[in-house]
């Protein structure tokens, strides 16, 4: 059940509350336009997955967005104007966009300059979309891509990199001594990139890389001789948003990863691939 609460000045907005599957959304009528246009992700206003991933007011006053513009981002001569109500986050120049952080007590004021046809300054949004909350996900591993007949060839990867984007890495594991090329941290936790009180993004890259030292050899990851990018972009609790994945996906390309693995997954609905992370 979905309650509509009056705003601050006693007014109550109208809403549509539409269910799709197992989730609830509640669309406002003056936010119809920018819908129907394309403007705004309708996942703004999934409340089941918004409460799932932990944006509901009691967890937090502020809801991470990400603003595509429709100028190139990269060369344009200023930066684009912050809408108001919201603080600016990372630049992500591979789509064009730029991570938001809008607070819902300013919401009104946030909504209409984001989705206003004009800015004060630099590009102008085309784009709000929701900045959804990924967590850890994996499966099985060597046997099941057949890795033991691959090294049997004299296949082990060596001469190539491969990024691991997610809750960083152990960097003192005996499978990752001597395998990490370079490491970053996109989660601003505590420990960096080459801590991992998760335990998800160590088990990732002994998978993707290790050595098998801690096992006398007997666990080895998949390629044991590439050398691994370690891009910290779930924090310790095994979560983190689509804006830091973007980023750790664009510094991954600046370190000419031969690939790019990521084990995670998203509570949100499937999509068309058109969203930022899927861009």
């Amino acid at each position: 059940m979905v309650t509509v609460l009056p705003r601050a000045d006693g007014t109550v907005p109208l809403v549509e509350i539409r269910r799709v599957g197992d989730d609830v959304y509640a669309f406002p009528v003056d936010a119809a336009d920018a819908i129907a246009a394309g403007t705004v992700d309708e996942e703004l206003f999934n409340v089941t997955g918004l409460v799932a991933m932990g944006y509901d007011d009691e967890s937090t006053a502020t809801l991470r967005v990400i603003a595509t513009y429709t100028e190139d981002i990269g060369t344009a001569r200023s930066a684009p104007a912050t809408p108001r109500g919201a603080t600016t986050g990372k630049t992500l120049r591979s789509i064009d966009a730029v991570a938001l952080r809008a607070d819902k007590a300013q919401a009104r004021r946030f909504w209409t300059d984001a989705t206003s046809e004009s800015t004060a300054a630099g590009a102008a949004i085309e784009k709000i979309w929701l900045d959804r909350l990924e967590t850890v996900s994996l499966e099985e591993s060597t046997t099941q891509v057949n890795a033991p007949q691959v090294w049997a060839s004299g296949l082990t990867g060596e001469g190539t990199t491969v990024a691991v984007l997610d809750t960083g890495a152990d960097g003192e594991h005996p499978d990752l001594a001597g395998r990490i090329v370079a490491s970053q941290d996109f989660t601003a936790s505590p420990g960096g990139a080459l801590s991992d009180l998760h335990g998800h993004g160590t088990h990732t890259a002994s998978t993707v890389g290790g050595s098998g030292a801690a096992s006398d050899g007997g666990e080895r990851g998949v390629a044991p001789g590439t050398g691994l990018l370690i891009a910290k972009v779930l924090g310790d609790n095994g979560g983190g948003y689509d804006s830091g994945i973007i980023a750790g996906m664009e510094w991954a390309v600046a370190q000419d990863a031969d690939v790019v693995s990521m084990s995670l997954g998203s509570t949100a609905p499937p999509g068309d691939c058109t969203d930022p992370l899927s861009s």
